[in-house]
């Protein structure tokens, strides 16, 4: 069983296997689509989530083989060149990439380029599985404002677009061109591995009895093991865990041993992009062609929603679909006067065209249809939140998006960090705070209340009112 699925590595859930389909960058076909909504139907419950990271997950699966898995999605296109990378090919970018006039540069080449360097250096093959790498084109969405482990993002200096490293949401001084930035990734993700390891290079007690010394402790064959106990395991190696006791800086120095390219540095010149998420139709940098926007509250699709993104991708854009990793899905190379007609179908079919949508991030993890120490309907009382808290809202100001989690246990798995608003449930009914994360119990100076699945949405509802009231006050 996979602790983190793949479109190889099956994960066992409460209600059955799941698979998760990784699309760097969230570019997928019409045609892509419709075989994963074939294997949903067929061999599965229906249900297609779509991830916090623009991937697709489909649950529920039945008499599922690997050589099953290697037909329906091999056939596709679907499946990594390297098996074993599969886990770690969490690529996330701008889903108006190559489309947004107001982008630096188009990064999709560099996306697919990263893909393949991934996929080319077995030395990655003990990274987290939960690694996180972003790409940002300088455009409108600012994706490097998400929380990822490493960053290539894009800025204009001396009269040429080149690529930051980013480590942990941090600038650091290594820049590189487009050609020579995945290389510089990999070198970040190489020193994360080797700082992991090295942080049990001591020999540990124990060891002596067995006849094994210090000097033999820290050569080459030991390697291996010694990252087996760095940290705590190679979960650790994340960059976002391992900058908690390793400075961005040792980082850095330790990347000069896996750099590929020469290394270029130049000066921080200021923050990462502002993340900016939308769902509107924006004009493309071609005339007379958009790409619209739609949302999909808490991620959840089903065979039927998914077979017709792909038909409308069909009818009114190039064929094409880009996920954005805030629930919403991107028509590219729609012509502007088919624009109207194509929101106006999807409006028929349930999908979210207001553009207020952004401004509320909700999460839900699957709750007890997909997890064995759920007890409550995590997705449908979310969606049953956001429409209460998108009503109440209204058009008031907001200084920032209202961040909404609707947990199903401590663990907190569909979104760890801080929210605004916490429902955490609690022997079948939800605890509900403020400005609080899950993972550790929060302060019971943050509890704002208990609710019931029926009560939940209105209890938020008011207090999401409240902070805006409390916002306009201040």
């Amino acid at each position: 069983m996979a602790k983190t699925p793949g479109c190889l590595y099956i994960a066992h859930m409460k209600d059955g296997p799941m698979i998760r389909i990784r699309l760097p960058g969230g570019a997928v076909t019409a045609d892509q689509l419709r075989s994963i909504a074939a294997l949903a139907g067929d061999l599965g419950n229906g249900l297609v989530d779509l991830t916090n990271r623009a991937n697709l997950q489909i649950r529920g699966l039945h008499d599922i083989t690997f050589d099953v898995l290697k037909t329906h999605l091999g056939g596709a296109g679907l499946l990594p060149t390297a098996a074993w990378a599969d886990r770690i090919r969490n690529i996330v970018a701008d889903p108006l990439d190559g489309r947004d006039p107001d982008a630096l540069c188009d990064t999709r080449a560099l996306v697919a380029s990263l893909d393949a360097a991934i996929q080319a250096r077995p030395a990655l093959k003990s990274l987290s599985s939960e690694v996180g790498f972003v790409v940002d084109n300088g455009g409108r969405s600012g994706v490097a404002g998400l929380a990822h482990d490493i960053g290539l993002v894009a800025e204009r200096a001396e009269g040429r677009i080149r690529f930051r490293l980013t480590l942990a949401g941090t600038p650091t001084e290594l820049v590189a061109s487009q050609d020579t930035a995945p290389l510089l990734a990999i070198a970040a993700a190489r020193a994360a591995i080797a700082l992991a390891a090295e942080a049990q290079s001591p020999l540990p007690k124990g060891l002596a009895a067995y006849g094994v010394g210090a000097r033999t402790w820290r050569q080459p064959a030991a390697a291996a093991v010694r990252l087996a106990l760095a940290l705590g395991g190679p979960y650790e190696n994340r960059v976002r865990r391992l900058i908690k006791t390793v400075p961005v800086e040792t980082v850095v120095e330790k990347l000069e041993d896996f750099a590929e390219a020469p290394l270029e540095r130049a000066t921080v010149s200021g923050p990462l992009p502002t993340f900016d998420p939308s769902i509107a139709v924006v004009p493309e940098d071609r005339d007379g062609h958009v790409s619209c926007g739609l949302g999909v509250p808490v991620g959840r699709l089903d065979v039927g929603a998914t077979r017709h993104l792909a038909a409308l991708a069909d009818r009114y854009g190039d064929g094409t679909l880009r996920l954005a990793p805030w629930h919403a899905v991107f028509f590219p190379s729609v012509r502007s006067d088919n624009a109207d007609a194509l929101l106006a179908e999807a409006d028929r079919l349930g999908f979210v065209l207001d553009p207020a949508f952004v401004r509320i991030r909700l999460y839900a993890c699957s709750g007890v249809e997909g997890c064995r120490g759920g007890r409550l309907h995590t997705k449908e009382n979310g969606r049953a939140v956001f429409a209460a808290v998108a009503k109440t809202l209204g058009d008031a100001p907001l200084a920032a998006p209202l961040t909404i989690h609707v947990s199903g246990c401590i663990k907190g798995c569909a979104h760890r960090q801080q929210s605004d608003i916490l429902a955490l449930e609690r022997n079948a009914s939800y605890d509900v705070f403020e400005n609080a994360a899950p993972g550790t119990e929060p302060p019971p100076e943050n509890h704002r209340g208990s609710a019931s699945a029926e009560t939940l949405p209105d209890l938020v509802a008011d207090l999401a009112r409240a902070r805006i009231d409390r916002n306009a006050a201040e």
